[in-house]
């Protein structure tokens, strides 16, 4: 949905990696190849782990709702592949879930149900703070250059922090 209704207005060109096959299936129906709105597209079926990132390749970058889902190892790997990626100036954009500092980094069931060790079932998401985010991201050798918070002003839902990240400085 991001990248219709959005990210294809300001891009030329869109590689939409999807290890899920019956959502690529979806976005190859919605956003053909050859284009839509002045914008092409190319599809990737793998997973984020085994795909190639070519260095210098991206202005942006867009990741939503994907760290959750990974492990703190897979994510940190993803990370360093994907600072690379980017052309000079280019943003690497992260929107996920956060927590908060009283509840702290905790993992979610298959129904999106607070997961406990003890529970049948594993956990399938894990919904991490803002300080671990940015731990991750200076690991990877990333640094935010803006945040943005998105809250629910009837508090039904949790906050959702949208970095915006870039290789870090150098000393």
């Amino acid at each position: 949905r991001v990248t219709d209704a959005v990210l294809r207005r300001h891009c030329d060109h869109i590689d939409l990696v999807e290890f899920v096959q019956k959502h690529l299936r979806k976005a190859k129906e919605r956003l053909p190849a050859d284009g839509k709105g002045g914008c092409t597209f190319g599809f990737a079926n793998t997973s984020v782990q085994k795909y190639q990132v070519h260095a210098g390749r991206y202005d942006l970058i867009w990741c939503q709702w994907l760290l959750m889902y990974l492990t703190d190892a897979d994510a940190l790997a993803l990370l360093r592949r994907l600072g690379p990626g980017l052309a000079a100036g280019g943003l690497l954009a992260v929107k996920e879930n956060v927590s908060t500092s009283e509840k702290l980094t905790y993992f979610d069931d298959a129904d999106g149900e607070l997961w406990e060790e003890g529970d049948t079932g594993a956990p399938v998401s894990c919904v991490r703070t803002e300080a671990h985010y940015e731990d991750l991201f200076e690991r990877a050798g990333l640094e935010v250059r803006d945040q943005r918070v998105q809250r629910d002003p009837t508090g039904k839902t949790m906050d959702m922090m949208l970095y915006l990240l870039g290789p870090a400085a150098t000393p």
